[in-house]
């Protein structure tokens, strides 16, 4: 049986969500620049009195320089206001902020005002009509005060009248005793713009409904026939792409006018079939036209969408983008076009898929023009062919929205009825002239709760109005704005609806009080854990791990989840720069290795603080220190250090437990951290107290034992006035917790050997035992001392379960396992003491808690502990899959991968791909960042999947073993090894059947073959 399996890169653009923008409009503080333009006394450049009249005076005794203005009343100008328009255009969720001074002169009384008011004008000229945004009035002056100061903050900014209009501001005379002037001065206006663009989800599991939402989304699906009845002169309909019926347009003028919603942001969706032919010209003139919604039917105020030859082209302005797809081969295809008015990029779909975008004009677009969408004249004559369901938002739709509406061809809930005939056709809510809208909706009857569910952004305030007849006067807010705190979906109720069918829609207010906070992150690191050694991933396990099976149970179990590597060091360099460690030669660190990331790279701790975040780690490093060699200064400040790759605070082993040098490091500096065990300790495990205090120094502030270190070399470090450690061949049997080989039998400290030699530090050695409290501790007082503003990210890498294993006697024989399974048990406690310290501070609910490993499993690894007979128990550490640590098999990559966030994800198992190298991409998009240029390079977003919303995850995956000499690519179930073996994991789940001689598989693997070494040979898989 032959098999196919497609293999693709999916190449995903993201429009980021942009931080608020504040942006000065007026400035007269700097010596009063404006104020001291013109000539005489009666000209201030660009300020006028009031609206027609004379030119605005300005006047000697100013705050600061020579002049000021003067507003008041007297005879002949009975309320002299001094107005000026700014430059600014009113956009959705502006924030304004004024401060001015002002001094009335002799005669005032305290009672008189100085009024300010900011306003728009229907023609942005003194003989429009005026709609004022905002007002307010200062006074409470005494003679001889002096100027006084007004500062007003976080002025809502305008509604749907003032949108598209520049912002003018104006000053006059409020409440007075007597016909006075008064001067102002030091006059400064700024406003804060969001400009994240609103985003409506449509997931494909969503279950699409239609209600009508003025000015939100319209869908001219052609079924029904008053819907039909809006195509005028469309000779004839035949057989749709959707519906059963579809709009036919042979050559001659015919279109629809749609009321105009495109001021700001739009997505239009429609299918088209061409019949026709259109030019082959390549210019937009030489087009036949499909949409047009412009003024002088093409122009700068305007945009539109022609069939370009055999392609299809989206124009705003004067910037067009065009299809990499052909549209006139006798196929249906659908076309999404889309614009974002502030930042003015622009983008189109064809088939679902992004396949331009760019930026063209920003700003709103003008509010006069209907657009008319059919047969259009354009250059190149009027189109021919048929178009089909065509949806109309007034937001944007994200990228899995498109492609859901492609992918259900008009049926979200895949029932074989059309979502028109499900939710329009005998609905009451169709409403011809205002179209229906896609928002998820329920009522309760039993309760008369009415439920809409809108896809809303974090920090924005919602309202819900009903109105029972649509008409612009009706509308009624129900209950009070909610402001969510991330973006997601929103439930807006309804709890006194009366079993009335109202119509509903959401009004946007404005921004919240405050940015609202992003979610914590705290990344739980086992090492050396395997997939089969959690029982959530293996019934069959030996070792009881009930804390990490009740985050699964809370969280997403990812069952393709995967380290980059299937080794320490290899794997952590990806996961801390979204880079694949063999770019940089990155292997297992020796014990005087180098900071292995250099210290210009971009990592995921620098964007989170980019982001705003706190950053930590606590826990095993393994990725060097210093400059390497002799040149890092243990017994002084060591730089680099983590701190110098963008975390704040610090806690390590300095590479890892079974290297030397076996003393703790926090900060720059090896410290003594010693954990003092309660009485009760082995029954209430963690309960001891930790102290941590720098090494003993003499009066001239030189370290009193010194430390060194040599990867090699017991003599390089056997230095006069240092603690010496016996070299484990020295020792006797009896005196060791276990033998130990293959390399980790040099240095002999704590009754176990390790890799490498050490002197000195004797007093702050570290005791194997109690090393998960100590990292444990630590991590608590991190997150008790975090608070509800500002978010953190913690990186725990626990040490757990690497060798040499020395659980605490609390935890040993609490497996069936040996010391190894004890060390797993003792990891699982972990797990649930950390989830149980966010809970204690009351952060568990916007915190995202993620679990994995570095990679797969090992037993002995060097020493005899004993847990080399674990499989002959009956225990798979590797669960499914064959191989483990170092190898380039399944089970050496592929690991425990768990995501809990109980705000935002919903808990299950997922078979989506996997990699942690894909962190830094798809947090990025989750917080709105954008990774600089040639950072993170072989990082994909997974975010949909992170968040349970999709199920396949990253398009494909790279993994390496140790050194990277062995990379294997996996593209679904498919995984190619270097060196020529391919193997399809769908059927032969422990790789021992090598399908490359397979020739039903030939194409597979000529096309992994390739891909795998452009990859490896490119320089990131990552857009940049």
């Amino acid at each position: 049986m032959t098999s196919h399996v497609v293999i693709s890169l999916l190449v995903v653009h993201v429009l980021a969500f942009a931080e608020p923008v504040r942006v000065s409009l007026i400035d007269n503080r700097q010596g009063n620049a404006s104020f001291e333009e013109g000539s005489g006394n009666i000209s201030i450049a660009g300020w006028l009195t009031g609206f027609g009249g004379e030119t605005q005076r300005k006047q000697d005794n100013a705050f600061v320089g020579e002049w000021s203005l003067v507003i008041g009343q007297s005879s002949g100008q009975p309320n002299l206001a001094a107005s000026v328009m700014t430059s600014h255009t009113v956009l959705p969720g502006d924030q304004f902020d004024l401060s001015f001074k002002w001094l009335p002169k002799s005669g005032w009384d305290a009672g008189d005002q100085v009024k300010w008011r900011l306003f728009t004008s229907s023609d942005d000229t003194v003989s429009g009509t005026l709609n004022q945004i905002a007002s307010g009035t200062v006074s409470g002056f005494a003679n001889g005060a002096g100027y006084q100061s007004a500062a007003i903050s976080d002025i809502e900014g305008g509604d749907a009248v003032h949108e598209g209009k520049k912002v003018w501001l104006q000053f006059l005379r409020g409440a007075s005793s007597m016909g006075e002037f008064a001067r102002v001065d030091e006059v400064e206006l700024t406003v804060t713009t969001d400009d994240a663009p609103e985003y409506i989800s449509l997931l494909a599991d969503d279950l699409v409904a239609y209600y009508p939402m003025e000015g939100d989304v319209l869908d001219y699906s052609l079924l029904a026939p008053v819907h039909d009845g809006l195509w005028q002169n469309a000779e004839t309909y035949l057989d749709g792409g959707i519906d059963e019926k579809c709009a036919f347009f042979n050559g001659i003028d015919a279109s629809v006018s749609i009321p105009n919603i495109f001021q700001k942001d739009f997505t239009l969706s429609f299918w088209m079939l061409t019949t026709g032919t259109a030019s082959s010209g390549s210019q937009w003139g030489q087009g036949v036209g499909l949409v047009d919604a412009s003024e002088d039917g093409a122009g700068a105020s305007g945009w539109g969408v022609v069939q370009l030859g055999h392609r299809v082209a989206f124009g705003v302005a004067d910037t067009t983008l065009q299809s990499q797809s052909v549209v006139n081969d006798g196929r249906w295809h659908q076309v999404c076009v889309q614009r974002h008015s502030i930042s003015g990029v622009i983008r189109l779909f064809v088939d679902g898929v992004l396949e331009s975008e760019t930026q063209a004009e920003s700003g709103p677009r003008s509010s006069g023009i209907d657009v008319c969408l059919g047969a259009l004249r354009a250059g190149g004559g009027f189109f021919n062919g048929h178009l089909d369901d065509v949806r109309v938002f007034s937001s944007l739709l994200d990228e899995a929205g498109v492609a859901a509406i492609y992918q259900s061809r008009g049926d979200y809930d895949g029932d074989g009825s059309t979502d028109f005939e499900e939710h329009v056709a005998a609905s009451p809510w169709t409403n011809a002239q205002r179209g229906i809208a896609p928002v998820a909706y329920r009522y309760d009857d039993a309760n008369n709760t009415f439920i809409l569910t809108v896809d809303a952004m974090a920090g924005r305030r919602y309202q819900l109005q009903r109105s029972s007849s649509l008409d612009p006067g009706s509308w009624q807010a129900v209950g009070e704005p909610v402001t969510p705190k991330y973006h997601g979906l929103l439930d807006l109720i309804d709890a006194d609806s009366n079993g009335i069918r109202y119509f509903y829609r959401t009004v946007i207010l404005g921004r919240g009080p405050a940015r609202e906070k992003q979610p914590n992150v705290v990344f739980i690191y086992g090492d050396d854990v395997g997939y089969g050694d959690v029982k959530a991933y293996n019934p069959d396990s030996k070792i009881e791990t009930p804390h990490i099976d009740t985050l699964a149970s809370q969280g997403i179990r990812f069952t393709d989840g995967h380290c980059s590597a299937s080794t320490c060091s290899p794997s952590r360099f990806s996961m801390l720069t979204g880079v694949f460690a063999f770019r940089y030669g990155v292997g297992i660190i020796k014990p005087t290795g180098k900071l292995s990331i250099p210290q210009d790279m971009y990592t995921l701790p620098d964007m989170f603080k980019d982001a705003g975040y706190r950053t930590a780690v606590v826990g095993k490093w393994h990725l060097g220190m210093g400059e390497g060699g002799d040149e890092i200064q243990w017994n002084g400040d060591i730089s680099p250090s983590p701190l110098d790759i963008g975390f704040d605070y610090s806690f390590i082993l300095p590479t890892t437990n079974d290297r030397v040098p076996c003393i703790y490091m926090e900060g720059r500096n090896l410290v003594n951290a010693d954990y003092m065990e309660a009485v009760d300790e082995v029954a209430n495990p963690g309960t001891g107290i930790l102290t941590v205090a720098p090494l003993s120094r003499d009066g001239d502030g030189k370290v009193l034992d010194p430390v060194y270190v040599h990867n090699s070399s017991y003599a390089a470090v056997n230095v006069a006035g240092s603690t010496s450690y016996p070299q484990y061949s020295e020792t006797d049997a009896a005196d060791r917790l276990y033998n130990s080989n293959s390399g980790h039998n040099h240095s002999f400290i704590n009754g176990m050997g390790r890799i490498g030699y050490m002197s000195g530090g004797a007093e702050a050695l570290w005791e194997d035992q109690t090393q998960a409290f100590v990292f444990l501790e630590k991590a608590k007082q991190y997150i008790a001392a975090q608070d509800e503003q500002t978010p953190f990210f913690l990186y725990f890498a626990s040490q757990d379960i690497h060798v040499p294993r020395a659980p605490h006697e609390a935890f040993q024989g609490s497996s069936s396992l040996g010391w190894r399974g004890d060390a797993m048990v003792q990891f699982d406690w972990t797990v649930g003491q950390i989830i149980q310290a966010l809970e204690e501070a009351g952060l568990s609910e916007d915190t995202i808690v993620i679990l994995s490993s570095d990679n797969g499993p090992v037993y002995g690894d060097g020493y005899a502990d004993g847990s080399g007979d674990d499989a002959t128990q009956g225990h798979d550490s590797s669960g499914p899959w064959r191989g483990g640590k170092y190898s380039i098999l399944e089970g050496g990559t592929r690991v425990p991968f768990i995501v809990k966030w109980p705000a935002k994800i919903e808990p299950g198992v997922s078979p989506a791909l996997m990699n942690q190298v894909d962190f830094m991409a798809s947090f990025a998009e989750l917080l709105g960042m954008d990774l600089p240029s040639g950072s993170a390079v072989d990082s994909q977003s997974a975010l949909p999947a992170l968040l349970g919303h999709d199920q396949v995850g990253v398009g494909f995956t790279v993994e390496q073993n140790n050194t990277g000499s062995s990379k294997a690519l996996r593209v679904g179930d498919m995984k190619y090894v270097s060196g020529g073996k391919l193997y399809d994991l769908s059927t032969d789940p422990t790789e021992n059947n090598d399908r490359s001689g397979d020739p039903d598989y030939a194409k597979i693997l000529n096309d992994m073959s390739a891909q795998l070494q452009s990859i490896v040979n490119g320089s990131g898989v990552r857009q940049q």
